[in-house]
C-alpha cells in the first residue's frame, strides 16, 4: 500500500465520520421536534379533559364547583385535582374558578417545550399564547 492509498483511506474515514455526525444531529433534532409537539397535544388534551368535566358539572349543577378535589376522570391521575400539583408532559396546571367561569393553564416549564402556555376558558375555547 502506498502513501496515496493511506491518506486517500483517512479522507474516506473522515467524510463517513462527519456525514455519521450530521445524521446524528439531524436524527437528534427531529426526535426533539415530535417528543415537543407530543408533550403539546398531551397538554391541550388535559386541558380538554379539565374543560369536558368542569362543563358536565355546570350542566348538572348550573354552576362550577369551587373545589376541583371532587371531580374525577376516566383516565390516570383520575382526580383533576392531581394536574395542578407537579409538572405534567413538560407543563405546569393551574386554574383560575369561580361558581360562573374559569381559566385553566398549561405553561412549558423549560425551553425544551414549544414555548406555547395554552389556556382553556369557560366554555372549552382553547388559547394558544407564545411565552418564549
Amino acid at each position: 500500500m502506498n502513501i496515496i492509498d493511506s491518506n486517500l483511506d483517512r479522507v474516506k474515514l473522515i467524510l463517513f465520520s462527519i456525514l455519521v455526525i450530521l445524521l446524528a444531529i439531524l436524527t437528534y433534532q427531529i426526535i426533539s421536534e415530535v417528543q415537543t409537539a407530543t408533550h403539546d397535544v398531551l397538554a391541550q388534551s388535559v386541558l380538554r379533559k379539565i374543560s369536558d368535566a368542569l362543563e358536565k358539572y355546570r350542566e348538572e349543577n348550573g354552576f362550577y364547583p369551587r373545589n376541583l378535589k371532587q371531580l374525577m376522570i376516566e383516565e390516570y391521575p383520575y382526580r383533576i385535582d392531581a394536574y395542578f400539583k407537579g409538572t405534567h408532559h413538560g407543563f405546569r396546571f393551574t386554574c383560575d374558578i369561580s361558581a360562573d367561569q374559569y381559566t385553566i393553564s398549561a405553561e412549558p416549564v423549560s425551553e425544551e417545550n414549544s414555548g406555547v402556555t395554552y389556556r382553556i376558558l369557560s366554555g372549552g375555547k382553547m388559547i394558544e399564547e407564545r411565552t418564549l
